[in-house]
């Protein structure tokens, strides 16, 4: 192998933080991977296809999905090292933080660079619950039922903190009762279109499957890698180009999450990461988000 082709692979184990039961990965993939490749092989992993963005923190820095400069570095210019660690954030608004460490560093086959997901444990929460907070109330909701959501319960605690807190006005209470019953309601619907959830299943097979057909339609190996991919029983597909659509009359809207993660970017606040507590990180995200829609209000009706 010349030096030019030459390359290491890297075995890295990701743990998802804040979730029980667990869940984590262990790929492999060579070190010549972008964080951009890295970011959609977890993706494929995990069976998700929504992607709101990301970000690496490596080395005490962050890598994020809308800065170009960093989003293409590739892994071997970190010079990660055994037992090393750093942070993954995918979806920068349900905020699923994992912490990858290196397992082991060896030297690539010039005939095997295909990325494959070698172990796991715990099923992939699904997209758009709500992050790891609204992933723990589905489990709860699913495992209690409608014990959790009982009116009676919620009336009797409503009462209790109005009798606690008798300076604030009524109407607090009348709001914060139908808060908590569209929250109940909305987990209701997430769990009826995710269907049941079984959080302890996990199949190396599939998730190789999924891995085999991404590689094959970003055209990452050749006829030679799926041969050997068919060899292994592994299920292979390639997607087909979809139908050119006419764009709809009236304003352009392409690029949607790179405009809004861009407009995200103009708040420093948001740019490096300070608070402690991922309460007040979710609060000042949704202070930008909604300083923007006013912007945009601002601007369309003046």
């Amino acid at each position: 192998m010349t030096a030019a082709n030459a390359f290491k692979r890297l075995t890295l184990r990701a743990v998802l933080r804040d979730v029980s039961p667990m869940v984590i990965r262990v790929v492999s993939m060579p070190d010549d991977t972008e964080l951009t490749d890295l970011h959609e092989i977890f993706q494929t992993i995990l069976g998700w296809s929504l992607d709101l963005g990301y970000a690496f923190r490596i080395h005490g820095k962050e890598f994020k999905s809308f800065r170009r400069r960093t989003r293409s570095q590739p892994l071997r210019e970190f010079h990660l090292h055994r037992q090393e660690k750093f942070r993954y954030l995918a979806d920068t608004l349900d905020l699923w933080e994992w912490e990858v460490r290196v397992l082991d560093l060896e030297d690539g086959v010039p005939d095997d660079r295909a990325p494959r997901c070698l172990a796991g444990r715990g099923a992939a929460p699904p997209e758009g619950c709500g992050g790891p907070r609204g992933y723990r109330l589905m489990l709860k909701y699913q495992q209690e039922g409608a014990r959790v959501s009982d009116p009676a319960l919620l009336d009797a605690t409503v009462k209790w903190l109005a009798a606690t807190h008798p300076e604030q006005p009524a109407n607090t209470w009348d709001v914060l009762r139908d808060a908590v019953r569209d929250g109940w309601q909305s987990i209701d619907r997430r769990l009826e279109d995710s269907g049941p959830l079984h959080p302890e299943r996990f199949r190396l097979r599939e998730a190789n499957e999924r891995v085999a057909a991404h590689c094959v339609d970003r055209g990452v190996g050749d006829a030679h890698h799926a041969e050997m991919w068919r060899h292994r029983s592994w299920r292979v597909q390639r997607g087909e180009d979809p139908p050119r659509r006419r764009p709809p009359p009236g304003r352009a809207r392409r690029w949607v999450v790179e405009r809004t993660l861009s407009w995200l970017n103009r708040f420093r606040k948001l740019l490096v990461r300070f608070e402690k507590l991922r309460v007040s990180r979710l609060a000042l995200l949704e202070l930008a988000c909604a300083l923007i829609v006013l912007r945009q209000i601002i601007v369309i009706h003046g």
